[in-house]
């Protein structure tokens, strides 16, 4: 558990660093606000995993958080989220973003700002999330 604003780094992952942070709460009681966040990063690259953060946890989450160019970013709340999102890609930049979600939820509406932003992206319901070889780990 990580407090929002908080965070401290997972010991033990070598040759990996995970930090994981506590997302900022706008104290508006939606269940999806908040959560957690892992910053990951390996010997060739570094990835964002956000959970169903949205709005004012993703804008705070800057304040937290160092800049990219990052390898990956995992999409909140199964890309149904936008709101606040399009100002972290741009603070992250990253290069793929991957998504965990369902072909009921297509068309997904973060797909356009992907475009617009020109993030190679890959959704759980059409394809495997991989990595290409050589960004993040050793030998997986």
């Amino acid at each position: 558990q990580c407090a929002p604003w908080e965070s401290f780094e997972i010991e033990g992952m070598q040759p990996f660093r995970i930090r994981l942070l506590g997302c900022p709460t706008a104290g508006s009681g939606e269940s999806n606000e908040g959560g957690l966040v892992l910053d990951v990063r390996g010997p060739h690259g570094r990835a964002v995993m956000l959970g169903d953060q949205f709005g004012y946890g993703l804008r705070e989450l800057r304040s937290m958080i160092e800049p990219g160019p990052i390898e990956l970013v995992l999409l909140p709340h199964h890309g149904l989220t936008t709101d606040g999102l399009g100002e972290l890609l741009d603070y992250l930049q990253p290069r793929v973003a991957w998504v965990s979600t369902s072909s009921k939820n297509f068309p997904l509406p973060i797909a356009a700002q992907l475009q617009a932003r020109g993030i190679e992206w890959k959704a759980t319901c059409t394809a495997a999330l991989t990595l290409p070889s050589g960004i993040l780990c050793y030998h997986w």
